[in-house]
């Protein structure tokens, strides 16, 4: 089941995912983390399933790992971290990536998070 929301309009019953933070920066060989919170409106039992990070091809490296376990209470809501380590030679830019939720014959998607990887900071060598 896929349900599509629209925004201003009511929430209907089932799974949805949100994206506390719309962006995330980290430099080249340093650690972030994204973040996601996922949950069930009108859903009186618990679900599990996975939360995976869903990004365009040649950004699967920067995220890591691609795929968590999930458990969403009954009508209540749980929070996934994805670790985000861009290598050093990572090419400086935003990128993008969303988390998207399979529960029990259920599947949401979230909002695009932006991947801000700024140039990498080199200081010269003492002579």
């Amino acid at each position: 089941m896929l349900t599509v929301t629209v925004p201003g309009g009511p929430v209907p019953a089932g799974l949805w995912v949100r994206a506390p933070e719309p962006a995330v920066t980290v430099a080249p060989g340093e650690r972030g983390r994204v973040r996601a919170l996922i949950g069930a409106t009108g859903v009186r039992t618990a679900l599990t399933g996975r939360a995976h990070a869903v990004s365009p091809y040649g950004t699967w490296g920067l995220i890591g790992p691609a795929a968590l376990p999930l458990h969403v209470p009954a009508d209540g809501a749980a929070e996934v971290e994805f670790a985000l380590r861009p290598p050093l030679d990572t090419p400086p830019g935003e990128y993008w990536m969303l988390v998207k939720a399979v529960c029990q014959g259920r599947i949401a998607y979230g909002p695009a998070i932006a991947l801000r990887i700024p140039p990498r900071v080199t200081y010269p060598k003492d002579d």
